[in-house]
């Protein structure tokens, strides 16, 4: 004969160790039949109605045990036992240090979850865009300024090149100047088509780029030297050790709405996704993990002119 003790109204999950508690047990004195194992016990016992013990513990082998079934036969009740393994050695789980994959109270928010459903039960309207202060940049060529790089013996050269600062109008009056009359190259004995047509003003430019803001200057020009030549042309000197600093705008980085309750792995792609557009520079992808923990970004930019 072997202790068993039962219990009644006892639930709990799958995958949990809960072990029940309570003056709700009932012991009884019971046979083991013929061939019955440690794991799947089957038992037998005389009792009136016991189809309600839903749970056993049997001393004799330390474990806990589910009731699969009760059935009646030759006047026993013979009980069909099933281990329940976390509840048998919950003590030595609990000193174990683990990683829990899933947990039905607790969680790390931070942590993907890839078995939680990825399509949304909702759909959310968090507006197309987060919009910061005004654009800085000149979006037209009359409004920009041009750096031009000119072979020249400027003494605040780069080597050979000197860099100029030309507004759209003193750009368009150093274009007139270099291809309108050619007379600044001092050749009488051929015509000034023939100039026209063997000269190249323009291979002393070796560079030229627009810009949407003011570049650093040091200083005005009222004649500048092309090559060889010396034109009556008013521009600004480019300042070369000086880059332009802006600072701003600053913007507010929206947030998934669910991320406080589901997880702040809604944060990350796939879930969340962030493009910055950005004039003059255009739309970039940001890594929304870079962002989790922002509530709002500043655009700086530092540009070498």
């Amino acid at each position: 004969m072997y202790t068993v003790l039962f219990w009644k109204n006892f639930k709990k999950r799958d995958n949990s160790t809960l072990i029940p508690t309570g003056s709700t047990t009932l012991i009884y004195d019971c046979d083991f039949l013929d061939g019955s194992g440690i794991i799947s016990p089957t038992i037998k016992l005389r009792v009136s109605n016991p189809t309600e013990w839903i749970f056993a513990y049997i001393p004799t082998f330390k474990r806990y045990y589910k009731v699969m079934n009760w059935r009646y036969e030759t006047g026993l009740w013979i009980a069909d036992l099933q281990v329940d393994v976390l509840a048998s050695w919950a003590g030595e789980i609990e000193k174990q240090e683990v990683y829990v994959l899933r947990a039905a109270s607790k969680f790390n928010g931070r942590i993907v979850d890839n078995a939680y459903p990825i399509i949304g039960r909702k759909t959310f309207d968090i507006g197309a865009m987060a919009e910061g202060s005004s654009n800085p940049f000149a979006t037209a060529y009359d409004n920009g300024y041009f750096v031009v790089g000119i072979v020249n013996t400027d003494t605040t050269s780069i080597g050979a090149v000197s860099y100029y600062v030309f507004t759209p109008t003193q750009f368009k009056n150093l274009v007139d100047k270099l291809l309108g009359n050619v007379s600044y190259y001092n050749v009488s004995d051929i015509s000034d088509d023939l100039t026209k047509l063997l000269a190249n003003p323009f291979q002393y430019v070796v560079s030229c780029y627009w810009f949407p803001f003011a570049p650093p200057m040091s200083g005005t020009v009222n004649t500048l030297n092309i090559g060889w030549w010396s034109f009556n042309i008013t521009c600004n000197r480019l300042s070369g050790y000086t880059m332009a600093a802006f600072t701003g705008p600053t913007i507010e980085v929206p947030k998934h709405p669910e991320a406080l309750t589901r997880g702040y792995y809604l944060l990350t792609e796939p879930y969340t996704e962030y493009y910055l557009y950005l004039p003059p520079w255009g739309s970039f992808s940001l890594p929304a993990e870079k962002l989790i923990d922002s509530d709002y970004i500043t655009c700086s930019s530092r540009i070498d002119c």
